[in-house]
């Protein structure tokens, strides 16, 4: 298995995917480009980016949509 990002020492950004994501998401990716962050993705946020580390709130969500979820 590949390992993701270190995050000893690293600046986490914790990404959910409710309604302010695609109403923010200009100011979002602009903080993701100008920081060297470790990115935590939360249930479906797929049509945004691909976090370093995903976590789904349930098992139901991860079986509706793990299959999107980018390999890399």
């Amino acid at each position: 298995m590949k390992k993701g990002k270190k995050i000893k020492k690293s600046h986490v950004l914790v990404v959910g995917s409710g309604p302010s994501l695609r109403k923010y998401w200009d100011k979002i990716n602009k903080f993701i480009k100008t920081n060297d962050l470790v990115i935590f993705g939360c249930n479906n946020i797929m049509d945004f980016l691909s976090p370093d580390y995903h976590f789904w709130g349930s098992s139901k969500r991860w079986r509706k949509f793990a299959d999107k979820i980018n390999p890399k």
